[in-house]
């Protein structure tokens, strides 16, 4: 490894464990295709590690650029003021600065006042706007001519104001920019899914050999490409449609929709038995020819039908400006993914529900709407849109805290014998309590009061011997019930804050903020995988973490479906679909509490299934997680042992 490499870490000198991911990622780069998978522990400084070899990499070849892919705004800001701090070195030793963009998505850097969209409705909107010279942003972007950037790092936040101050379209603001900069740090939309980056690139002039990616909480990266690739129709959507077609007087498109309606629930009672006066949701498979052929039984030619609610929708917007949304538009993108996605062999399944929807009234067309049918299109396989970009790539860095085992994700991503990195935690053993409590369980069927004063009881115990507790429940009604009864117990004594999904952003910023700075002891209670489980960061604040439950996600036809596929294409479905992704989720909600090597916490499993062989086992240091039969005297005695 090159000394002039060191010379520019952004900080004063490595640790141990930065020098390795350092080293691991300077070997990557020099080889052409190469794909890094690194499990490091969240404190060690993972970003300067793999940013400082990078840098010096861009120094030296001209063309290529890096896509820094995170989720997170507050990991934008840490790798902007990172890349500053290696200019500065960078400028020392007699090269140009990196220019670096922070880049949101298309919708959230539009000028126009909008109501809520999806993306798919705010791409046909933009793209409506654009076409018919409606949007006076994009016409002055269109106009300004040899755009230079004045300063070398630029935040989302800094593009969208300069964008307000100039009247520019920020979205092709940021593409100006982009075109100067050889960092962009990106959501993963930009890069896995195929059509949006296939038009970033081109405007960009830009190809994929030409990038270095490096992927941050790669943990999530199948999860996020298999919602982006997955898409449904609900018969209430149709429903919202047939309003639109009859306000522009489409008789016949009113016909169509009014069939869809009909057929859907024809599809479904051929799937299951419909029960009435139940609340329980039925599902069934449903293959790629059965829709078309259960259309074209109702005489609807599917292509044409596809052309009348692409035009009705375009008239639709143009006629509502303000409301910039069309159902008929959801019902016509719904039904080009159907006919253009794949089916089972290839990682698709699709599948048809029904529940009682109770807030449906009957219309007059006599459409009753009571049963609710759900279709939906299901992706199993994020390989389909990972594998080839990372053949691609120059160089792909993937690295997360819960990235283990390193050899699910390599198959998961399609990825072809890529580097492993492992980094142990560096922070002291002696500082961290892992617990497994035995004396409760979520499981369904042991779901009763009893249970859930357990549940609650031994919350109150940790509270009661910590200064500040975060407890994550499977959802929000059992977090709601646990509060009741941890309130009743506790009488005052804590202060609880409750994370809400009616909750913004900002909200639940503001109450992180409360929770920390609050003088007496007090208990975040939130939910698994939820805002408070992943992504916050408040070293020396959280010294307990409760894991209630385990996130097993519930039977259904997606969870069979996909242990079905995996354990076809690598026979470990059980493992892949199922357990690990338990696991995971309980893991990341875990890490909250130990975030730097001054910290010391104890960390509750709370549930008795974590001690059961088969999942226990699941754990990336099964020794290191302990089975307690008396939670409040192990806490006391470790906080006690810990002041010593």
């Amino acid at each position: 490894m090159d000394n002039e490499l060191l010379k520019i870490f952004p900080h004063e000198k490595p640790r141990q464990l930065q020098l390795k991911l350092l080293e691991k990622t300077f070997n990557v780069l020099q080889s052409d295709k190469a794909q890094l998978l690194v499990h490091a522990p969240t404190g060690i400084g993972k970003t300067a590690a793999v940013l400082t070899p990078i840098a010096y990499f861009l120094t030296r070849n001209k063309g290529f650029k890096l896509f820094f892919i995170t989720p997170k705004h507050s990991q934008h800001e840490i790798v902007l003021r990172t890349v500053q701090l290696l200019n500065n070195k960078l400028e020392q030793q007699g090269f140009k600065p990196l220019r670096v963009l922070s880049l949101m998505g298309k919708k959230h850097l539009c000028l126009q006042k909008l109501k809520d969209l999806n993306n798919s409705e705010f791409y046909y909107y933009c793209k409506a706007l654009v076409k018919d010279h409606l949007c006076p942003f994009y016409e002055n972007a269109l106009k300004l001519k040899d755009f230079k950037p004045l300063q070398n790092v630029m935040s989302s936040k800094a593009l969208l104001d300069l964008s307000k101050e100039l009247s520019i379209c920020g979205f092709e603001l940021g593409l100006k920019y982009a075109k100067h900069s050889n960092v962009l740090v990106l959501d993963y939309n930009y890069l896995f899914n195929n059509p949006v980056r296939e038009a970033f690139f081109k405007k960009l002039g830009f190809e994929l050999e030409k990038a270095v990616i490096v992927i941050d909480e790669a943990h999530n990266l199948p999860v996020r490409v298999r919602n982006a690739y997955s898409t449904q129709l609900s018969s209430k959507t149709v429903r919202l449609a047939l309003r639109e077609a009859k306000k522009l007087n489409f008789k016949q498109l009113e016909e169509e929709l009014i069939s869809l309606h009909a057929l859907l629930e024809d599809l479904a009672k051929e799937k299951f038995e419909l029960q009435e006066n139940t609340s329980l949701t039925r599902q069934g498979f449903v293959k790629k020819q059965e829709l078309i052929e259960k259309l074209e039984s109702y005489d609807i030619e599917i292509q044409e039908f596809l052309a009348r609610l692409e035009l009705a929708a375009d008239l639709f917007i143009k006629q509502n400006p303000d409301r910039a949304r069309s159902f008929l538009l959801s019902i016509h993108n719904f039904l080009t993914q159907w006919l253009e996605t794949p089916d089972f062999d290839e990682g698709f399944v699709r599948i048809i529900s029904q529940s009682i929807d109770n807030s449906a009234k009957p219309t007059k067309q006599g459409l009753q709407g009571f049963k609710s049918f759900n279709l939906k299109i299901q992706c199993l396989d994020p390989s389909i849109a990972t594998k080839p970009v990372f053949e691609q790539a120059k160089a792909a860095i993937l690295m997360s805290g819960t990235l283990q085992p390193l050899f699910m994700y390599q198959e998961l991503l399609g990825l072809q014998s890529p580097e492993t990195l492992v980094l142990e935690n560096p922070f002291p053993k002696q500082n961290r309590l892992l617990l497994i409590d035995v004396s409760a369980t979520t499981m369904f069927k042991r779901r009763n009061i009893q249970e859930f004063e357990k549940i609650a009881s031994q919350i109150v115990k940790v509270v009661l011997n910590t200064n500040k507790t975060l407890a994550l429940l499977p959802s929000y009604e059992l977090l709601n019930t646990i509060e009741r009864i941890v309130k009743q117990q506790l009488k005052a004594r804590v202060k609880i804050f409750k994370e809400s999904p009616k909750q913004n952003k900002l909200e639940k910023e503001s109450l992180l903020q409360k929770f920390a700075s609050c003088k007496k002891k007090s208990l975040l209670l939130g939910v698994i995988a939820g805002s408070y489980s992943e992504g916050i960061d408040l070293p020396g604040v959280i010294n307990a973490v409760i894991i209630v439950g385990l996130p097993l996600q519930p039977p259904s036809l997606d969870v069979k479906a996909m242990i079905e596929y995996y354990n076809k294409k690598f026979g470990k479905g059980l493992e892949y679909g199922y357990l690990y992704p338990a696991i995971i989720k309980a893991l990341q909600g875990a890490g909250r509490c130990i975030r730097s090597e001054h910290d010391k916490g104890v960390i509750v499993f709370l549930d008795e299934r974590y001690a059961w062989d088969n999942y226990r086992r699941l754990f990336p240091n099964p020794k290191e997680v302990k089975i307690s039969f008396d939670i409040e005297k192990d806490v006391k005695e470790f906080f006690k042992a810990s002041k010593k």
